[in-house]
């Protein structure tokens, strides 16, 4: 008869930990990237908005040259395309803080997080 082998299961745990932070801190990573695109997206959106608003008082006081409309038209295309992008981005986000809840409550999920913010042997 053949003797079959498994590994050691404290050893499957500490992989299972490892792979688990892994996917961890692919989420936090992702999600950073949301946040830093979206606050460049709202900086835009903010400049755009400000640029629309004295552009359309220029033209409601008889000040704003004929191209002040078109101008306008393009800047309010652009609020709607930045608002829509920001919410995508948020939508997104949200996601990645549900995957973030779920791999906390998956099995070894909350260990990973403890075993990275406990100190190690021999340190300190």
């Amino acid at each position: 008869m053949l003797g079959f082998r498994t590994r050691n299961p404290d050893r499957d745990r500490e992989t299972d930990a490892a792979r688990i932070q892994k996917l961890r801190q692919a989420l936090f990573d992702v999600r950073s990237e949301l946040e830093g695109e979206k606050v460049g997206l709202q900086g835009r959106y903010e400049t755009a908005s400000a640029d629309a608003a004295f552009s359309q008082q220029a033209m409601e006081e008889g000040r704003g040259s004929p191209e002040i409309s078109t101008r306008i038209d393009d800047l309010t295309t652009s609020l709607i395309n930045y608002s829509r992008r920001i919410a995508t981005l948020d939508r997104q986000s949200a996601f990645i803080g549900e995957m973030l809840v779920k791999l906390e409550g998956y099995p070894g999920g909350g260990e990973a997080r403890r075993r990275q913010a406990a100190p190690r042997e021999g340190s300190g």
